[in-house]
């Protein structure tokens, strides 16, 4: 038994390997599927994207879609979907949008949870953020 989990987690390994070596693909990817999420509205209807939602439409498992991120980036999935989600967000505040327009057109629930995940992020809040625009 110890044998086998010794070649399942070498395969593993090898597997992440290869696909780390395609991984401006699996980047490109990732990065087209987010842009299309919101080009297409649905973070209207389904809020924020999920690893699992990413996993899928990327035909991968999460866990595996996570690994394969870390490997790639240093990041897990669940940083780089903040990640992409939050530069959006900056991109929303410098377009004029309000707080509540920024989180509205993000797929927040609610305006505080985009303003945590915001100040998190950046560590600075969205309105100390719109501030600084606006005192340029």
């Amino acid at each position: 038994m110890e044998l086998f989990l010794e070649h399942v987690a070498r395969f593993y390994s090898e597997q992440l390997s290869t696909q780390s070596s395609n991984g401006n693909d699996i980047l490109a990817r990732f990065e087209k599927l987010m842009h299309h999420y919101y080009d297409d509205n649905l973070h209207l209807t389904r809020g924020l994207p999920s690893v699992k939602y990413c996993a899928q439409e990327l035909c991968l498992s999460p866990n595996y879609f996570s690994d394969l991120m870390r490997q790639i980036t240093g990041d897990n999935a669940t940083t780089a979907i903040r990640r992409f989600v939050m530069k959006r967000a900056k991109d929303l505040l410098m377009s004029g949008n309000s707080i509540a327009q920024a989180a509205f057109n993000l797929g927040f629930e609610y305006p505080q949870h985009f303003s945590r995940m915001f100040k998190k992020h950046f560590h600075i809040t969205p309105s100390q953020f719109a501030k600084t625009l606006n005192d340029k």
